[in-house]
C-alpha cells in the first residue's frame, strides 16, 4: 500500500479526491438504479425511496431540507411514488398538516433490493482495502456528511451516531 504525500492538500489531490467521490458516487447510483428495475424511477425517486427506508416518518419538509431539490419538485415525486404504490402519507395525530412518509410493502422491497445492490459494491470494495483503510474512510465521509448542518435544521434523527 503505498504512502500519502505529505502534500495531500494540494488541489491536485483534492481534485483527484472529489473526481473519485462522484465516480464512487455514480457507481453506488447505478447499481441502485440497476437494482431497481424500474424505468419510471429517476435518481430522486430513488433517493426519496432511499431516505424514507433509512428514516420512516420523515416528513416531505424534512426531505427538502435534506435534497434541497424545491417543494414543489419534491412534492411531484412524492405524489408520483405515491401513484406507483411505493410510498404512503400517514397522518399525525399530533399535527394534522404534517404528512409523515412510508414506504409501502412494495416500496420496502425495491428499496432493500437497492440498498442491497448498494451493499455488496461496498463490501467488496471494503474487503479489498481492509480494516484500517475502511476506518479512514469513514471518518472522511463522516466530516464530509457535515452532521452539525443536519442538527441546524432539524434532522437529528438522520445523523449517526459516533
Amino acid at each position: 500500500m503505498s504512502t500519502l504525500s505529505p502534500l495531500f492538500l494540494r488541489d491536485e489531490e483534492l481534485e483527484r479526491s472529489l473526481d473519485l467521490l462522484r465516480r464512487a458516487a455514480l457507481d453506488l447510483e447505478r447499481a441502485a438504479m440497476r437494482a431497481a428495475e424500474d424505468p419510471r424511477l429517476d435518481r430522486l425517486d430513488r433517493a426519496i425511496l432511499q431516505f424514507v427506508h433509512a428514516a420512516p416518518g420523515i416528513t416531505p419538509s424534512e426531505l427538502d431540507r435534506l435534497l434541497a431539490v424545491g417543494k414543489q419538485t419534491l412534492s411531484r415525486h412524492i405524489k408520483a411514488l405515491r401513484a406507483h404504490g411505493l410510498v404512503a402519507a400517514l397522518s399525525d395525530p399530533e399535527d394534522r398538516r404534517t404528512r409523515p412518509l412510508a414506504l409501502t410493502a412494495a416500496g420496502e422491497a425495491l428499496a432493500d433490493r437497492m440498498l442491497a445492490a448498494q451493499k455488496r459494491r461496498l463490501r467488496a470494495a471494503f474487503q479489498r482495502v481492509g480494516p484500517a483503510a475502511v476506518e479512514g474512510f469513514s471518518r472522511v465521509v463522516s466530516e464530509l456528511a457535515n452532521p452539525d448542518v443536519r442538527r441546524e435544521r432539524g434532522l437529528a434523527s438522520l445523523v449517526p451516531e459516533s
